[in-house]
């Protein structure tokens, strides 16, 4: 039986997350882009490239297990995103980790269109017009 593919979240749902202090500290974000990071990025977030993605899944299971979410996204989170989220939700489940992994609907240019203008200290790096 093939296991269920993580849980979404909007841009407009993660930029209350992030606004909330309490609710902030039980979020880690992994942006998954490769060279494409550069340019901007969701304040706080931690890139690790996709490319790098399958090695480094027992120190990210390591590191963020204990997390209560991990927000997975790419530059839309049509294919790496969600393909590392999968990743690593079957490796938390494997080593006993109750995170919950999410894959951020739209990915960053969702998360930028939505908050660049109204919302821009949840953004960070981000390349100027």
């Amino acid at each position: 039986m093939e296991p269920t593919p993580p849980a979404t979240i909007s841009a407009t749902t993660l930029g209350a997350v992030l606004e909330n202090p309490a609710e902030r500290s039980k979020v880690v974000i992994l942006d998954v882009r490769d060279s494409d990071f550069a340019g901007g990025n969701i304040r706080g977030a931690v890139n690790v490239p996709s490319e790098d993605f399958r090695a480094r899944l027992p120190e990210i299971s390591r590191r963020y297990g204990a997390t209560e979410t991990v927000v997975v996204h790419c530059m839309m989170s049509q294919v790496r995103g969600p393909t590392c989220a999968k990743m690593l939700k079957h490796q938390l489940e494997m080593d006993g980790c109750q995170a919950r992994v999410m894959v951020l609907e739209g990915g960053f240019t969702s998360f930028q269109r939505t908050h660049r203008s109204h919302n821009p200290h949840l953004l960070e790096n981000l390349d100027e017009d």
